[in-house]
């Protein structure tokens, strides 16, 4: 199926605030709250020209909350996307619940002669891979990700995981995602770690290419992630990012400025004595996107003796920050 992405929609509920509809990830008050038994519908008017999306509650239309954009073309996908609630969908052998009487006009999906059937079924494991990226925090791995997805989109069709894609969809109206990263480290990354251990689990059981973007520099978590894949069938391909601590620092400076988000030396330092480069029967292929093997080696074994220097002295006076993982180019 050929869709164009179009920003997320969603109303959501905000307690006493009321709702917000939050189109292109920016916050609008919109429409009221839902709760417990309340039933709302969703209605789109796709005729030329319009476009415009609206939603209901209980039998009472809230108004519009967002039109397409004009260049909008192709079929759409219907979905539900909830957080924190459980929901039921009626699909059309119970009654509907009765539109707005200014929505009466409104045809039920169920009744569209122009649906179109779903895209292919998914390939079998075996024609599926599993990418996993391996490199140190602000290494440039996300970097690399974005660029791969990008250019394979015509393609192949890659889903990313990993716990900074998961931070993106903690959206709170009125706190920015800098600030969140500073105050919020350590709640957030406990929360996403949580919700990537989840994901996985149920990734290795839905066959489609897939790319791990995590620091990855434990072989033992590289063992675990990569256990159920490989059971499953996948093959297995690492991607390792090492530059040298020079470079690594400006790339480290470069995201604290762009995003707020600082990895503790400590945290790095930890991961970078106990970084095992990819051995050969770990992996189907191992790719190195920066420098050869034999360099990154040379690398990290003359970066080991002063991060356990470091270690051992204990963290510097004033070194805040929590979490590890990493930003947009981790």
């Amino acid at each position: 199926m050929n869709c164009t992405l179009i920003p997320l929609i969603t109303v959501a509920y905000r307690g006493r605030r009321g709702g917000c509809v939050c189109p292109g990830n920016s916050f609008a008050d919109y429409g009221e709250p839902f709760g417990l038994g309340d039933v709302v519908g969703c209605f789109l008017d796709p005729r030329p020209g319009c476009g415009v999306l609206l939603f209901s509650k209980n039998g009472r239309a809230l108004g519009p909350a967002y039109t397409l954009p004009a260049h909008w073309r192709g079929p759409l996908y219907p979905h539900v996307l909830v957080k924190n609630c459980r929901c039921a969908v009626n699909f059309g052998p119970a009654p509907w619940c009765p539109p707005p009487p200014e929505l009466q006009a409104f045809v039920p999906l169920a009744g569209l002669g122009g649906a179109l059937a779903p895209g292919p079924r998914p390939p079998p494991p075996s024609q599926c891979e599993v990418i996993m990226m391996v490199g140190l925090p602000a290494a440039g791995k996300t970097c690399w990700v974005e660029r791969f997805v990008e250019e394979q989109k015509s393609r192949t069709i890659y889903s990313v995981l990993g716990t900074n894609q998961i931070i993106d969809q903690m959206k709170v109206p009125g706190l920015k995602r800098q600030r969140a990263y500073r105050e919020r480290w350590d709640e957030l990354i406990k929360l996403s770690t949580g919700v990537f251990n989840a994901l996985l689990a149920k990734a290795a059981r839905h066959p489609r290419n897939y790319v791990i973007d995590q620091t990855n520099v434990y072989q033992s978590a590289r063992r675990r992630k990569l256990r159920p894949f490989r059971d499953a069938g996948f093959r297995t391909k690492a991607v390792v990012l090492v530059c040298s601590q020079e470079e690594l620092g400006r790339r480290s400076a470069r995201r604290e400025r762009e995003e707020g988000k600082l990895v503790p030396r400590e945290a790095v330092d930890n991961m970078l004595v106990n970084f095992v480069l990819p051995g050969p029967n770990e992996f189907d292929e191992v790719i190195y996107s920066e420098e050869p093997r034999e360099v990154a080696e040379r690398t990290l074994k003359d970066a080991v003796p002063a991060a356990r220097d470091r270690l051992r002295a204990g963290p510097a006076p004033g070194s805040g920050g929590g979490g590890g993982g990493g930003g947009r180019c981790r």
